[in-house]
């Protein structure tokens, strides 16, 4: 009874026993696709973002980020090398440095359009430098209030204010976003008595270069509250006159304006930005509706208690997503007064916080100790189940395992299409730890069937997915030396990548064939046996591979086919001894160059 292997299209499934899984299903599976009607084909080649080409970076490039700003077809490209942020812009086709003091590892990034701005400015944070940039100029995030304070003196007439006691305050002022400082101290109180004038002296001026104003603020006679009385549109003058009755006074200080945290994860929703405390790690802090520099001390939601630790913030069907290493909270509410942390039925967090991505049918993320889950808005459901030999604690031949010491700080996931892309650490039999992408389709039927490990030693990954694009940063293999972003999985193949293909079916039983007796009624059949013989086996496939045989977990023999095509399908080869056994399975590596035309397999009979 021979056995057919063909129709690939369930992935690699790893489950315990080869022979429990599904009849089309690999056991594993590396740098191969299984989306060519059935065909077990090489996987797409690499190939070079255009952006870098020129570029001669010996360290790792990181935090790679697009996104479309104002103007037509214009658009921004962030990324880190070593501790100095860059941005390339589309229109220029320049690159400029935003910072060289980056430190904190992994940077994170949020648009959001300030209220009095045409533009969009990228936050970005890394957990110690805070950047603002709209594609021109970059500022660092948040204004430090004034250091000194204002004198002022009544002039005895010459204006229109009212007898009583008055004093002011100025801020620092950004005119093109709106940021502003948090005031100064008070000058001293002084008299003034009606339709007198103030003279006001010592208005302090910058350092920081976004500060293009000041603002003067006072009090009216005899009152604590301070008004706006005027916004001087320079960073040089110091004096002012102040010659205003009080009723021409109606803008109120703002006041605890706050510079902002210095956390290393920040996302937007709405017109705020919100961002885990890093002294509070069970808080999340926000800013005022559309004032990105402006985060007040009382402004944060807490999550449960402090050993509720927040490691990353998402946005999923309309609602704010607090991922904490014990659970999922929800935020609740739509103002200030009104938000709230809401726990969900989800009981189980990560502690792989770049694992977090967010994909069509729920918010996926890693965890160290037992896989890939996913939460669809209500509660957290494992669905790496297929290759939980993948989070076991023994390496095998054919099946690396995750390394648990690294995993937490070397995952990066994004969604694209559909696909959960996931960089992890895995560790090989000889110890050696090399990251690996590991791609998982949500959008298949029986989806936990459809994982796929790829062999790229990526150290981190971002979806374009305005352009349908998913990119890894990961050496250059001409020169170990050299860095590089790819755009993965494209049909453009480039010279400096070498798939190696390799896959490990299921296991097939071995039966004998029924045998029948004669009988007056007839033929009977006598039944089949547990065990049977396999003697030859042929192979619908193209181009160069090596295949090995294994019967009872035992290799039985090694063949080696040099250029197939079509034609070859119907030879018959002849195993190196007529084997006995229960069960078989084959192991393919493709050979010579593979490519993802050079190389598939369509079919494996054995009999």
């Amino acid at each position: 009874m021979p056995v057919l292997i063909n129709d690939f299209k369930s992935g690699w499934q790893n489950t315990v026993q080869h022979e429990d899984m599904n009849t089309d299903a690999l056991f594993m599976c590396k740098d191969s696709n299984i989306d060519e009607l059935g065909a077990l084909t090489c996987r797409k080649l690499h190939k070079k973002n255009i952006y870098f080409t020129t570029q001669s970076l010996e360290s790792e490039i990181e935090n790679f980020y697009q996104i479309d700003v104002e103007g037509i077809g214009k658009y921004l490209i962030f990324y880190t090398v070593g501790s100095s942020l860059y941005c390339w812009n589309s229109a220029t086709n320049g690159t400029r440095t935003l910072s060289s003091a980056m430190t904190g590892g992994h940077v994170s990034y949020a648009p959001l359009k300030p209220v009095l701005s045409s533009k969009t400015f990228v936050f970005i944070t890394d957990g110690t430098t805070m950047l603002a940039d709209d594609g021109t100029t970059t500022k660092t995030w948040g204004i430090d209030a004034p250091s000194g304070s204002v004198s002022a003196t009544a002039q005895g007439s010459g204006g229109s204010l009212s007898a009583g006691d008055y004093s002011y305050v100025f801020t620092f002022y950004d005119g093109e976003t709106g940021s502003e400082s948090d005031p100064s101290a008070a000058c001293a109180t002084f008299t003034a008595a009606a339709d007198d004038s103030v003279v006001i002296n010592n208005i302090q001026t910058s350092i920081d270069s976004r500060v293009t104003a000041r603002r003067l603020y006072r009090t009216i006679a005899d009152g604590g509250t301070r008004y706006l009385l005027t916004t001087i549109a320079d960073n040089t003058t110091t004096t002012f006159t102040d010659t205003l009755a009080d009723t021409m006074l109606v803008t109120q200080i703002t006041e605890d304006q706050g510079i902002p945290p210095s956390g290393d994860v920040v996302v937007g929703r709405g017109n705020r930005l919100f961002m885990v405390d890093p002294n509070y790690p069970n808080r999340v802090r926000y800013c005022r509706a559309s004032r990105p520099d402006n985060w007040p001390s009382t402004y944060y939601v807490e999550v449960e208690t402090s050993d509720d630790e927040v490691v990353n913030l998402c946005n999923l069907d309309g609602m704010l997503y607090f991922i904490g290493r014990a659970g999922v909270y929800r935020l609740y509410g739509e103002s200030p007064d009104a938000f709230q942390a809401v726990g969900t039925r989800s009981h189980v967090g990560t502690d792989c916080r770049w694992s977090v991505a967010v994909g069509p049918d729920g918010i996926y993320f890693a965890r160290s100790d037992n896989g890939v889950y996913r939460f669809d808005g209500v509660k957290s459901v494992l669905v790496s189940e297929s290759i939980r030999r993948t989070f076991g604690l023994i390496t095998e031949t054919w099946v690396d395992i995750v390394d648990q010491g690294s995993i937490s700080s070397v995952s990066r996931g994004q969604f694209l299409y559909g696909v959960y892309y996931l960089i992890v650490p895995m560790k090989a039999s000889d110890g050696v730890v090399t990251n690996r992408l590991i791609l998982y389709d949500s959008t298949r039927p029986g989806g936990a069937q459809t994982w796929l490990l790829c062999k790229s030693t990526c150290n981190d990954i971002f979806a374009d997915k305005g352009r349908g694009k998913i990119y890894g940063c990961m050496v250059d293999l001409s020169d170990e030396d050299y860095y590089n972003v790819y755009e993965l999985f494209s049909v453009d193949s480039n010279a400096n990548d070498t798939a190696v293909p390799e896959f490990v079916t299921k296991a097939f039983t071995i039966v004998e064939p029924k045998r029948y007796t004669v009988q007056p009624e007839g033929f009977s059949p006598v039944g089949t046996v547990s065990i049977g013989w396999i003697n030859s086996y042929r192979i619908d496939a193209v181009g160069s591979w090596d295949l090995d045989f294994y019967v009872d977990d035992r290799s039985v023999y090694s063949g080696s086919h040099s250029g197939l095509t079509s034609a070859d399908r119907h030879e018959w080869h002849d195993l190196s001894t007529k084997l006995k056994g229960h069960y078989v399975y084959v192991h393919g590596t493709g050979t010579g160059t593979p490519g993802p035309s050079t190389h598939k397999i369509k079919e494996i009979e054995i009999r």
